[in-house]
């Protein structure tokens, strides 16, 4: 059978693969969207990721997360790094270490893909990043929105009030997210575009922010 990959890579985004390939991407956080987000890019191409996440695999995390009942108890970095090897043979590599005001911009490196669900953490990487002059990019979810938008000085922490991770029913606003990220992520890399995103599962509705 005559493979159409080549016409496909012609037609769409010529030389995107490569590009992924070589990018770096640094993800903060390996809980719902972290995860997926990785294990989406990785099945794309991308092979030099960074993840930082000191929290571990818990039963309740199966229902919006990429581990297995395996790995529950295991720190989510290295379950993530097994998962991605399971599924790609690649080797990405991680981190446990507790992101701080004192280490914070030695960790961060590339782009930089903030899916932390507290608000501290998430303002030290948007003023780290905005020191080092580093791509950006936020996201986070609150009931049946979400948002994603590129970090900037006037960038203002969207704190949910609930953690959705452990919430099995929030699985399709997890995943319809990190489709929208990832393909965000895609352009940014192909193009060099900064669209930032609301999605809301209530109506049904994307739309640029």
């Amino acid at each position: 059978m005559k493979s159409t990959f080549n016409a496909h890579d012609r037609a769409y985004r010529p030389n995107l693969i490569e590009k992924l390939s070589n990018y770096p991407v640094t993800v903060c956080g390996a809980g719902a969207i972290g995860s997926n987000l990785v294990d989406g890019l990785t099945r794309m191409g991308a092979k030099d990721v960074l993840v930082y996440d000191f929290d571990r695999v818990s039963n309740t995390n199966q229902g919006t997360q990429v581990y297995s009942a395996r790995l529950v108890g295991m720190l989510k970095y290295q379950a993530l790094i097994s998962v991605v090897f399971e599924n790609t043979g690649m080797v990405i590599k991680g981190n446990g270490f507790k992101i701080t005001e004192h280490n914070v911009e030695r960790l961060l490196s590339g782009l930089v893909i903030e899916a932390f669900d507290n608000a501290k953490s998430k303002m030290l990487v948007n003023n780290a990043c905005e020191k080092l002059k580093l791509p950006c990019v936020h996201v986070g979810m609150n009931v049946d929105y979400a948002g994603i938008r590129w970090a900037n000085s006037s960038y203002n922490v969207e704190s949910g009030d609930i953690d959705l991770c452990d919430y099995p029913l929030a699985r399709n606003l997890v995943m319809l997210t990190t489709a929208v990220l990832s393909e965000t992520i895609l352009r940014f890399i192909d193009t060099g575009e900064q669209n930032s995103y609301a999605i809301t599962l209530k109506d049904l509705r994307i739309w640029n922010i």
